[in-house]
């Protein structure tokens, strides 16, 4: 059976899907009277495992699921990533207790919400070999945080432009001659639509940002600090390394 996550408004879903067809025999009397044995092959539904909500008006919009080894127990991990930007962090476990008012074979625990991202979140990542969480979304940054306590390890703020070109200019609005905020460039909105981790211990990371229009850039991040210690730091100076 594989388990599938579901993202619909407000909840998160988690079904079954069964991987085998079942095959049903019943026994007939053909026109003679005899008694023949029909065979037939039927796909089996999906079934739901497991349900619950978010947040009123949080709006889940991309989920991921880890099996993490905190000693000495082997914990599962679902984390949610929502339009207002929050991210949200639940423990799946099954349900034993007979008096439970689920009525479905698993549960959802609410573990810990993520704060920092200011819009939607596009794409979210566990760490290879631990409980921290990779996020991207749609105001510039990628960040990371601890999917146990929901804090926050770092952030990488990211930039849509040629390596091989001049930086993009973001204008500066006391030195406009207007002051009609319709007349005032912005500077452009940066979409990180992806995120990952590039190695097993977590020290390289990639970020696919773009603005509404144009190219899309793949930049490559390394770690120079463990982030359980203190935040996480990108290149020399603070910049992306090409």
């Amino acid at each position: 059976m594989v388990r599938l996550l579901a993202c619909v408004g407000d909840d998160i879903l988690l079904y079954g899907i069964p991987l085998s067809r079942k095959t049903t025999t019943n026994n007939n009397q053909n026109s003679e009277g005899d008694d023949t044995v029909v065979e037939e092959d039927k796909e089996e539904e999906a079934t739901l495992l497991a349900k619950t909500s978010v947040g009123k008006g949080y709006g889940a919009n991309v989920a991921t699921y880890s099996a993490c080894h905190v000693p000495p127990n082997l914990l599962h991990f679902i984390a949610v990533g929502c339009e207002n930007g929050t991210l949200v962090n639940f423990q799946l476990t099954q349900t034993k207790d007979e008096q439970s008012s689920s009525p479905l074979p698993f549960e959802f625990t609410k573990v810990s919400e993520c704060q920092g991202h200011t819009k939607a979140i596009c794409a979210i990542n566990f760490h290879p070999r631990g409980t921290q969480l990779l996020s991207s979304a749609k105001d510039g940054t990628a960040r990371i945080f601890d999917a146990q306590s929901g804090t926050s390890l770092g952030v990488l703020k990211c930039e849509v432009h040629d390596p091989a070109g001049p930086a993009p200019v973001v204008p500066d609005p006391s030195k406009m001659k207007t002051k009609d905020p319709r007349m005032m460039k912005r500077a452009p909105q940066i979409l990180v639509r992806g995120c990952a981790y590039g190695d097993l211990e977590g020290k390289v990371i990639y970020a696919v940002a773009s603005g509404k229009r144009g190219p899309a850039y793949l930049t490559k991040w390394r770690t120079l600090v463990p982030l359980n210690r203190a935040p996480v730091s990108a290149g020399p100076s603070g910049a992306p390394p090409s």
